[in-house]
């Protein structure tokens, strides 16, 4: 929540900068670019957090990527996963179509595909046994309104092939998913 309240206060502040440049200002160019260069600089802060509108986006990946902080679970798989938010509704099967809000970094933090991405629909839906490995493995893990962070090998992933231009072969990635319901 802190790098939460620091972006805020950073993008806060870029803008009041930017405004009182813009009023000292002399030509309306000047004003226009300053104002743009505030907005940029907004614009990167939420952009290096990790903001995307998403409410189960994650903004401390560096914190969120240390095996060693003892709040991940491995599975036999290689799967990991850490329980953000516990739901009380029931367990997906292999089988079921499942509605969930998502985000899915690089393990450098990059945002490579969210929710957000696809139509702006509040969240995407999809049979189980038709997704990576991954998370036909880790939705089933979920009760329906829990948030879990699940680190995917990329075995368990795109493996070898990645997706040309957005996954490098073999990356493990990150995503933070929000059961939101099962059936359609």
């Amino acid at each position: 929540m802190k790098i939460k309240r620091i972006n805020a206060l950073l993008g806060a502040l870029a803008v009041i900068a930017g405004t009182s440049m813009t009023a000292c200002a002399g030509s309306k160019a000047e004003q226009e670019n300053i104002a743009d260069a505030a907005i940029d600089a907004v614009e990167e802060t939420t952009e290096t957090a990790g903001a995307t509108g998403d409410p189960t986006a994650n903004n401390d990946l560096t914190a969120a990527n240390d095996v060693n902080s003892g709040t991940w679970k491995k599975l036999p798989s290689g799967l990991e996963y850490q329980v953000i938010e516990e739901g009380k509704g029931a367990k997906p099967k292999a089988d079921d179509v499942v509605s969930v809000v998502y985000t899915g970094y690089l393990p450098d933090g990059t945002i490579f595909d969210a929710t957000a991405n696809h139509g702006g629909e509040e969240y995407t839906s999809f049979p189980l046994n038709k997704v990576i490995p991954g998370w036909t493995e880790g939705v089933q893990l979920m009760p329906v309104g829990s948030t879990y962070r699940f680190r995917i090998p990329g075995k368990l992933a795109y493996g070898e092939r990645g997706i040309p231009g957005v996954i490098p072969p073999n990356s493990t990635l990150i995503f933070d998913v929000k059961l939101v319901k099962i059936g359609q």
